[in-house]
């Protein structure tokens, strides 16, 4: 009997690394869940990786390179790598993934760029509108997170090639010590998080919040991003007061803290492809405040509190009406949301894309 590659390959699952060399955002971190997922169900990962990786995932096997980083490792190294392993399908979970290579499964998270192209900077723009539909060529299948992006990407990027929905999860809870933290010095507050990316709406939300009955009697601390990039934008320097506390960069058991002492977390997404604080605002006992898109609608439902993310108006009444509401049943009403993006549904999902595409290419 003659041994083969392909019939070793058939046993292996070959993850892009790109991700680890990433700062974590909502992308990365839904890549190491997917990936600490799909190992601990038995299943042979191995990460092919650039060698300027910031972490690793325990337990995961993780070849990483000697030779160069980033997207010159994606690109060049990768598919050399790939080519001397009998071309096995990869699955890359951020970026554009090694363009030319003819085997990978590429994950676009959502339509952003096409949706709102004036949130990118001109050379971004540029440059991936000419990439992308150039990756989906040499792609075997497109997966995203939502329904709601599925049908964008359709859309917006007049993609013919299979595209398979596998969704995030819950985050875990992490545990802190919620007694003599410096954030119950701050009580009672709400709490926002998120950067000065424009679809994250900041300014919005600080104008509603001083228009709101809330300034005076509630702080509004908000959290991500870096205190410098803060301070040097002027619009927010002029809505700002006493009463808004930037926290600049936390760790995630700090920020577990702020939810679990906030009176309620606002998220004002102007477009999202799935958006995972709000459920990482549940795992941690807070409840939530939501922008009325669809996406939000597809994955939260009608047990939310919403409000129109364009009108300041509609957020001063949609803060006013949560913090009027009693905290403990608007999150029992929420939580259920946490019982559906779980663990086992998102293997249950990807199992199905390992069937189709990578155990049937052998």
């Amino acid at each position: 009997m003659v041994y083969s590659i392909v019939d070793d390959n058939m046993k292996k699952i070959y993850i892009d690394g790109y991700f680890l060399a990433q700062r974590i955002t909502g992308v990365q971190r839904y890549a190491e869940e997917l990936v600490k997922n799909i190992n601990n169900k038995g299943y042979d990962i191995i990460i092919l990786a650039p060698k300027n990786i910031k972490r690793t995932i325990p337990g995961v096997v993780i070849k990483r390179s000697k030779m160069f980083s980033g997207l010159l490792w994606q690109q060049f190294i990768l598919p050399i790598q790939l080519f001397f392993l009998g071309k096995p399908i990869i699955t890359s979970l951020s970026g554009l993934g090694p363009i030319f290579y003819p085997n990978k499964l590429l994950a676009i998270h959502d339509a952003s760029l096409y949706r709102y192209p004036s949130y990118f900077s001109n050379l971004y723009r540029i440059v991936y509108k000419k990439l992308y539909p150039i990756t989906i060529f040499f792609s075997k299948a497109i997966i995203t997170v939502s329904e709601f992006s599925k049908q964008e990407i359709k859309e917006l990027i007049n993609i013919s090639k299979d595209i398979l929905v596998v969704n995030n999860v819950t985050p875990q809870s992490y545990e802190g010590s919620l007694r003599g933290n410096i954030y119950e010095q701050m009580e009672p507050y709400i709490l926002v998080v998120g950067t000065l990316d424009k679809r994250k709406n900041l300014k919005n939300v600080l104008e509603a919040f001083q228009q709101s009955k809330l300034k005076g009697v509630y702080k509004l601390l908000v959290a991500g991003g870096t205190a410098k990039s803060f301070s040097d934008n002027e619009w927010i320097t002029n809505l700002c007061s006493d009463d808004v506390i930037f926290l600049g960069y936390v760790s995630d058991a700090e920020l577990a803290n702020l939810y679990n002492r906030a009176h309620f977390f606002i998220y004002m997404s102007i477009y999202e492809g799935f958006g995972i604080p709000p459920l990482e605002s549940l795992a941690n006992n807070c409840p939530v405040l939501l922008s009325d898109i669809d996406v939000f609608k597809e994955i939260y439902g009608d047990s939310f509190e919403y409000a129109n993310p364009l009108s300041v108006e509609s957020i001063a009444m949609g803060l006013e009406r949560v913090v009027s509401s009693d905290r403990h049943e608007l999150y029992e009403k929420q939580r259920i949301a946490l019982s559906k993006y779980t663990k086992e549904n998102q293997v249950k999902q990807f199992e199905e894309i390992i069937k189709r595409y990578i155990h049937a290419a052998y």
